[in-house]
């Protein structure tokens, strides 16, 4: 619906940490009208890893912990010409973002958001974010998420997920309740699409396993 979300998520994926200056977004925006020069010096402290679009405001996550001086600790809204801060943030790197029916997923490296124990996998229904089931994939490291209708896809180099511990060779499915394992390959994999019916993926596996 706002074209600019999509503009600034890539902008923000172009530039390195800190260096998201003035006379680059101008030189960009003059170049091409999808483009927007409101990012400027010293904007985020360190890279922007995903980005959604949550309820028309751009959402960014990543390894950073300020924007403009503010603390916003892995995770920021877009807003108002600047970043604000989403709950007390991560304690560790973010590396997903996806919007599934309306609330907002994160996974990555975090096992906690603000005091609150969250491993590995966040949602926000609201305003404050919560844990996603009751215990997180057992490899936490470059995560990632995934859209399947109305169910979350994670995906990495994990093979358990839990507790209560479910087998789940590099991808699980959170139905909204519970994660549930799926067909699993024999390498990890993290660009997944619905096309038409059938799920794809794609990665370094030569076979699935039963």
């Amino acid at each position: 619906r706002r074209p600019w979300a999509l503009a600034r998520a890539l902008l923000l994926v172009r530039c390195r940490p800190g260096l998201c200056a003035s006379a680059r977004t101008a030189e960009a925006a003059a170049a091409d009208a999808n483009w927007a020069s409101a990012f400027v010096q010293p904007g985020l402290d360190n890279n922007v890893n995903a980005t959604a679009n949550l309820r028309d405001t751009l959402v960014v996550a990543g390894s950073f912990t300020h924007a403009d001086g503010e603390a916003v600790p892995r995770v920021a809204r877009w807003y108002g010409g600047r970043f604000h801060a989403m709950a007390a943030g991560f304690n560790a790197q973010v590396t997903a973002l996806a919007v599934v029916g309306g609330p907002l997923y994160a996974a990555g490296a975090f096992d906690s958001l603000r005091t609150h124990p969250v491993p590995h996998v966040a949602r926000w229904p609201g305003s404050d974010g919560v844990a996603v089931g009751s215990g997180g994939p057992n490899v936490q490291y470059n995560l990632a998420l995934a859209v399947d209708g109305t169910n979350l896809l994670l995906l990495g180099n994990f093979s358990q997920i839990g507790p209560p511990p479910v087998t789940a060779p590099y991808i699980a499915r959170w139905n909204g309740s519970a994660w549930q394992a799926m067909s699993g390959l024999s390498a990890p994999f993290t660009p997944v699409a619905r096309v038409g019916t059938p799920l794809t993926a794609a990665g370094l596996y030569s076979a699935r396993k039963p």
